[in-house]
């Protein structure tokens, strides 16, 4: 969607749709997305994402799982 008051208009449709639905789930979605809707809505305005900090966190702790389990270095001995 281009601009932020067609992403609105969207918004709007979708949530209003969602309020028929009888699945708890959806509700829940629903209440979801009107609570940071206008947050969600302001990526319209500014384009910017936190996708390249949320990226770093991932690769660190993939990092930490691979490690779960080996020894640190003071407990090895290894005189480094």
């Amino acid at each position: 969607t281009r601009g932020y008051w067609r992403a609105r208009r969207a918004f709007i449709k979708l949530t209003d749709q969602m309020e028929h639905s009888e699945l708890p789930e959806i509700q829940t979605l629903r209440k979801t997305l009107l609570r940071w809707g206008e947050e969600a809505l302001n990526y319209f305005n500014n384009p910017i994402t936190n996708g390249r900090v949320e990226g770093l966190n991932n690769k660190a702790k993939v990092v930490k799982m691979r490690g779960y389990g080996h020894e640190s270095f003071e407990t090895t001995g290894c005189g480094c």
